[in-house]
Order: C-alpha cells, then sequence, then structure tokens
C-alpha cells in the first residue's frame, strides 16, 4: 500500500495548513523578570524591497494585519494591553519559508514469483515549510526576551478561511507559553 503524503505551502505568505502538527519552540530570558511586562507596542520593520518571489509572498500587508489580529487578541486574553506609547515592550514578527526533502526507505518489498523480490520500496516527497516566529523586545533596552516560534508544512492553495484559521492556530499555540511556565520561569 502506499503512503500518502500531503504536500503543503500556503499562499499569500506561507502559512500554514488547516491540518495541526505544528512544531513549536520557546526561548526566553531567565534572568529577566517577566511579570513587569504588561504593555506593548509593535516594532516598525522598515520596508525592504523583497530578494524573490518566496520573499514577497511573505511581505504582504493582509497577511501582516491576520498575524497583528491574532497576537492582539491573544496577548488581551492574557491582560496585556496594545498602547501608542510608554510601553514596557514591543513585539515583532518573522515569516518565512524553505523548501525541503524527505526520503523514507521503507525497505525490500517481496511477493509471489520466481524470485519472491520486487525491489526497494522509496518515497521521495518534496514540501515547504514555513515559519512564523513572533520576539518580545524590552521597550527601555531594546533586548530581546521573549521568543515563540511555530513551525509547519504548507501548502500553496489555502482559502482565506483556511488562512485565518492556521494564522490563529499557530499564534495561539505560540503565546499559549506566555508568561513562560515551569521551573526556570520567575
Amino acid at each position: 500500500m502506499k503512503r500518502l503524503f500531503l504536500m503543503m505551502f500556503i499562499p499569500g505568505l506561507f502559512l500554514f495548513s488547516c491540518s495541526s502538527n505544528i512544531t513549536y519552540n520557546y526561548d526566553w530570558d531567565r534572568d529577566e523578570d517577566l511579570s513587569r511586562y504588561s504593555t506593548y507596542a509593535w516594532m516598525s520593520v522598515p520596508a525592504e524591497m523583497p530578494a524573490n518571489v518566496q520573499a514577497a509572498r511573505t511581505n504582504n500587508d493582509l497577511l501582516d494585519k491576520r498575524i497583528r489580529r491574532a497576537v492582539d487578541a491573544g496577548l488581551s486574553a492574557k491582560g496585556l494591553r496594545l498602547v501608542e506609547s510608554n510601553q514596557t515592550f514591543n513585539i515583532v514578527y518573522h515569516i518565512g519559508s524553505e523548501d525541503k526533502v524527505s526520503v523514507t526507505d521503507w525497505g525490500y518489498r517481496y511477493g509471489p514469483g520466481p524470485w519472491g523480490y520486487y525491489g526497494r520500496d522509496i518515497d521521495v516527497r518534496q514540501y515547504t515549510q514555513g515559519t512564523l516566529i513572533i520576539d518580545f523586545v524590552d521597550a527601555e533596552t531594546s533586548q530581546l526576551f521573549w521568543r515563540g516560534e511555530a513551525t509547519k508544512s504548507v501548502y500553496p492553495n489555502a482559502t482565506q478561511e483556511e488562512i485565518d484559521e492556521t494564522i490563529n492556530e499557530a499564534v495561539a499555540g505560540i503565546l499559549r507559553n506566555w508568561p513562560p511556565s515551569g521551573e526556570n520561569a520567575r
């Protein structure tokens, strides 16, 4: 039986597919008192001409609006406030995609016949991996103190609803670890 693989890429940017196989990673400054951060503003990022088509897909005002809306809603639910000045931290996000190849060697196949051998069963899958990174930067020192990252295989033919759902899922997953908990969090 052949294995079926769903190849994904993201339209507009590199949005994640609606099926949820998102990998999350986090990092933060364990010496920082994270409880002091209660208000935030969005950092302005200088506009640059995209270097290629993939970069142009990630430099998209519509996608920017969706990501900011999802982050604002997630942080508001956690009691943080978006302000226009005197914020305790700034937020910036980064998005990108990378073409990948996955090779699975299932071994030799055997069956009826004079030799009882059909050859190797190898699957090769090309896909695009998308990444969304959200950084929290201290407003006073301009030092990064928390980073959340979501990574997933993505696809090119997503509908607008799928894009929104995927962004919301990725952002919610990233913000699930804010503030960090466990033995290393203050």
